[in-house]
């Protein structure tokens, strides 16, 4: 089965991350599906509607925007087409790279997320404006509730990526999101060799023992398809679990840090990734945070 993501651009340099990455993480691209996803702006979606053929909401007439809408609507389209070509170059088929323009009908993050689960993509792939955007989105506690609900979804947020890293830093706790996220992991490294799985468990002497909780994650990476030779275990003593996620990540160069984000009834950033996922978004540069509910 080919993994399939969803990766998105903007209209800044920023964009460039999340498909440097993909690039420099995948070794067999053949088996790759990519859509390139750009929302465009609020005040140029009448431009859009036309153009894609997305039906205005309740039926209304938009008001025409101050500024031409055609013009920026081709130029985000410019965009994409330019992400495609670059990934062409670079190895990814052509039938295997399209692109998507819509309009910003609920706000950047939300428009993302109904993308990702409407096509059901394997993951989500934001760049370095990733973590600007949940900003944005979960300052607002009447609309993060809802949002809480739809991202289901794992997301990958990638600021500075560096193709000598490789192998994924899996944090492993024993819950059943850090399960979730080493099925993860074993599907997306399933025929790529180049990249290995650490199992990494942070020992704070307050929970249940390290064996069977790396016995239950190296299962779950196994099922989702990683051969068991690609696997390794780690036990850290720490007090801090960031600092010693984030000098294990530095440590061995990983071209990922996979956690599953915890978090109970959501009120605010903290709640809804966990505070030690949070922390690491902000602490990660060369290292991608992948998140899985």
């Amino acid at each position: 089965m080919d993994k399939h993501l969803l990766v998105t651009l903007g209209s800044d340099n920023t964009s460039s991350a999340s498909l440097r990455y993909v690039r420099g993480f995948f070794s067999n691209p053949a088996a790759v599906k990519l859509t390139l996803l750009y929302v465009v702006p609020r005040r140029y979606e009448e431009a859009v509607d036309s153009i894609v053929n997305v039906e205005a909401p309740e039926g209304g007439v938009m008001a025409r925007s101050p500024v031409n809408p055609e013009v920026h609507c081709a130029a985000c389209q410019a965009v994409l087409d330019a992400g495609r070509r670059w990934l062409v170059e670079m190895g990814f088929p052509e039938s295997n790279v399209e692109t998507k323009l819509i309009a910003n009908r609920r706000g950047t993050v939300r428009d993302i997320a109904h993308e990702a689960v409407r096509g059901m993509y394997d993951a989500v792939v934001l760049g370095r404006r990733g973590l600007s955007w949940f900003d944005e989105m979960f300052s607002d506690s009447v609309s993060h509730r809802l949002l809480w609900e739809s991202v289901d979804f794992p997301v990958w947020i990638c600021r500075e990526p560096d193709f000598k890293r490789s192998g994924v830093l899996v944090c492993a706790d024993g819950s059943e999101q850090s399960l979730r996220v080493a099925d993860h992991v074993g599907f997306i490294l399933r025929g790529e060799p180049r990249h290995k799985a650490v199992l990494c468990h942070i020992d704070t002497q307050t929970g249940p023992g390290a064996e069977a909780i790396l016995r239950q994650a190296r299962e779950a990476l196994t099922g989702g398809g990683l051969e068991p030779q690609r696997i390794e275990t780690l036990t850290v003593a720490a007090k801090d679990p960031v600092k010693a996620i984030l000098a294990e990540a530095e440590r061995g160069a990983y071209a990922a840090v996979a956690i599953g984000r915890r978090g109970g009834k959501p009120a605010g950033l903290t709640r809804i990734f966990g505070q030690v996922s949070l922390q690491l978004l902000r602490g990660l540069s060369k290292s991608a945070l992948w998140l899985c509910k």
